[in-house]
Order: structure tokens, then C-alpha cells, then sequence
């Protein structure tokens, strides 16, 4: 019997997170997840803010950094906010 993806129970788990200044309108984030992690997204809150990558799955063990930029604001890692499901 086919199950659907919806319905698939998960381990809740916490990527491991580090964010870094890579200069005044740059950020570089760092996610490992120790487990399956589902939707892994940044938000911030000016809209004008480009992401090198957003809103993905990490397998166990995977990790990614994503590259965060803002030409006309400058950027604080405490703006970033962190979710995943």
C-alpha cells in the first residue's frame, strides 16, 4: 500500500544553523540536518533580499550554504528568520 507524502511520519528534528557576515549586504548560512529535514526555508523581511538557494529538503547528514544578499539594505543575521516542517 502507497502512502502519501502527506502522511509519511517524520522525526521532528532541528537543523544545526550558522549564519555568518560576508561583508555589510551579505550573509552566508550554513544548515546541516542530522536528519531528514522537509522544506528548509530563510525568510527576512525587506523584499528586496535574493537568496543563492531557498525552500529545500536536506537528507541526513546533508549540509548546504545558502548565500543571502541585499544590494540596498544592509544585512543582520537576526533579520533572518529559520523554518522547516
Amino acid at each position: 500500500m502507497s502512502r502519501d507524502n502527506k502522511d509519511l511520519e517524520r522525526q521532528a528534528v532541528e537543523p544545526g544553523v550558522a549564519i555568518s557576515s560576508l561583508g555589510e549586504h551579505e550573509l552566508a548560512v550554513h544548515v546541516r540536518a542530522p536528519a531528514y529535514v522537509r522544506y528548509f526555508h530563510l525568510l527576512v523581511p525587506d523584499e528586496h533580499t535574493r537568496f543563492s538557494d531557498n525552500y529545500f529538503d536536506l537528507a541526513a547528514g546533508e549540509e548546504r550554504t545558502i548565500v543571502v544578499t541585499n544590494e540596498l539594505a544592509p544585512l543582520a543575521p537576526e533579520a533572518l528568520h529559520v523554518r522547516w516542517l
